[in-house]
């Protein structure tokens, strides 16, 4: 009973619409036009920034009943699959559920079998960060061997452009060594 009250009573603050809320006024002048539309501007900024206010806060109330939604559904999935394990379970004391500000979560039992440890959350840690030095050794070699091989390429092409002048070349070894030009 009067948890439902109290969920109406949250829900009719929240719904209230911020155009029909009145600002009360101080004492006016009538000499100090400007004043008053500063102080107009003042009131019509501080009616948008409560307006702004209440939509960021349903929107947020929406945004944790989806989360809840979701993790009250992950739950049962996850009663489903143990259900021949013990479960444990936790009551809630009436100050936990009179606070909105934030959702609570509820406690979920994990099989032994499926907990994960610090040990096995470092050495998985340990083998993440040995795998990302291997990936950057691995770049390491691919850029030293991809350099050699350019190297490898522009010496051969400098060699080709040699030899292509050398057989472009006329032959001036006439009458040098006549014995093995006979041969």
């Amino acid at each position: 009973g009067e948890k439902t009250t109290v969920a109406r009573v949250v829900k009719k603050e929240i719904d209230i619409d911020v155009s029909q809320l009145e600002v009360p006024e101080g004492p006016e002048d009538d000499d100090e036009d400007d004043e008053e539309s500063e102080e107009d501007d003042v009131d019509d900024r501080r009616a948008r920034m409560r307006k702004k206010k209440l939509e960021k806060m349903k929107a947020e109330e929406e945004r944790k009943a989806k989360l809840e939604a979701e993790k009250q559904k992950e739950a049962d999935e996850d009663e489903d699959e143990d259900e021949d394990e013990d479960e444990s379970g936790s009551e809630y004391s009436e100050s936990e559920e009179e606070m909105p500000s934030r959702p609570l979560l509820r406690p979920v039992f994990v099989s032994k079998r499926q907990r994960q440890t610090i040990e096995e959350r470092k050495k998985m840690e340990a083998e993440e960060e040995a795998y990302v030095e291997e990936q950057r050794l691995r770049e390491v070699e691919r850029k030293e061997e991809a350099r050699k091989l350019v190297i490898k390429q522009l010496k051969e092409e400098e060699e080709a452009k040699l030899r292509a002048k050398d057989d472009e070349l006329p032959d001036d070894t006439d009458g040098i060594n006549e014995e093995e030009e006979r041969k």
